[in-house]
């Protein structure tokens, strides 16, 4: 079955038929839901009520010549699992209604009207920082996140997420510092690019640190989000709600935490207070700085030089002096 837009009929009869809908609450109209990169995400309105249902192709529906592990919704369907018995997690998420694992196809609950915090790359949003993002509701929820260890689990093997590392292994680490990326960049932005590719300290520092992001899982390592930034959060009536954990795995906290801190940045925070935020993570004292540092510096990098580039209206020069400081970072 594969989902798309004007096959309401046939959406509702296989949604029927996995028991999901039943014949008196058929679908009646299907729009798009968000602007997700990943995956074809639609809201069914149904007779009564709706649901939100996400369906995974083998490439990225925002870049379609961009092959993408089709399995990543066996990861997301299963983070929903995992932490269904964890309500400071799962309450500040969507509920899973259910999971077609041979369509790779999940639907879940719809949280109704609702924007992401992609807005704060505005420049116009730019001007109070950090102020517009709820910092402390926001890392109190990767805390609880956190939590999760693999040893503790029984799935460690569904969040080895390999393929999907190896993909954004590729987007952060390797593809933003390649001359020949084909990424057209404005000329300021290109110049700091063309620097950069030919810094040998920063190649061996991102190779290191992707050695580190794609590491093998030990006991201790933590649940993690995999893609904490801000088209990951809405703003919802009831309060900040999680979504799109495709990406999910066990690994290092501290990239999470790094991803956290680039978007601050990137959406205001001069660096050094986005850094003083995570005083509100419970438990701060005990990471590695340096290293939340350093995932930060590739984060900028990465949006900044890389494929997927965000809506930031500010100016080019500012830009630049986001990848110095980046640099510094990861060199650091």
């Amino acid at each position: 079955m594969e989902l798309k837009l004007d096959d309401v009929s046939g959406t509702s009869s296989h949604l029927i038929s996995l028991g999901w809908l039943t014949t008196e609450n058929p679908v009646v109209g299907l729009e798009v839901a968000g602007e997700g990169n990943m995956n074809l995400t639609l809201r069914a309105q149904c007779q009564h009520g709706s649901l939100i249902l996400k369906q995974s192709r083998d490439h990225v529906a925002k870049y379609p010549t961009i092959a993408a592990p089709i399995e990543r919704l066996d990861v997301e369907a299963g983070f929903y699992k995992a932490v269904s018995s964890h309500p400071a997690i799962a309450g500040q998420m969507p509920q899973l209604i259910g999971y077609d694992a041979p369509n790779h196809l999940l639907a879940l609950e719809d949280l109704g009207p609702s924007n992401d915090f992609s807005s704060r790359y505005s420049q116009q949003s730019q001007s109070s920082g950090a102020r517009d993002l709820p910092a402390a509701e926001l890392l109190g929820w990767l805390a609880e996140l956190h939590s999760l260890r693999a040893g503790d689990t029984g799935n460690a093997e569904v969040f080895a997420n390999l393929a999907m590392r190896q993909l954004n292994h590729a987007h952060i680490f390797v593809i933003p510092l390649q001359a020949d990326n084909g990424l057209e960049l404005p000329e300021q932005r290109a110049q700091v690019a063309a620097r950069l590719c030919r810094d040998d300290r920063l190649a061996a520092a991102a190779q290191a640190l992707g050695s580190h992001y794609l590491a093998q899982a030990a006991p201790d390592s933590r649940l993690l989000h995999g893609d904490f930034y801000p088209g990951s959060w809405l703003a919802g009536a009831d309060g900040i709600r999680v979504i799109d954990v495709e990406f999910a795995f066990f690994g290092a906290r501290e990239f999470d935490l790094g991803v956290f801190v680039a978007h601050c940045v990137m959406t205001g925070s001069e660096p050094e207070q986005a850094i003083r935020l995570l005083i509100q993570y419970p438990d701060h004292a005990s990471c590695d700085q340096p290293l939340i540092e350093a995932f930060a510096g590739m984060e900028i990098i990465r949006r900044l030089l890389g494929v997927a580039q965000l809506p930031i209206t500010a100016p080019e020069s500012r830009q630049c002096e986001w990848l110095d400081w980046a640099y510094q970072k990861v060199c650091q």
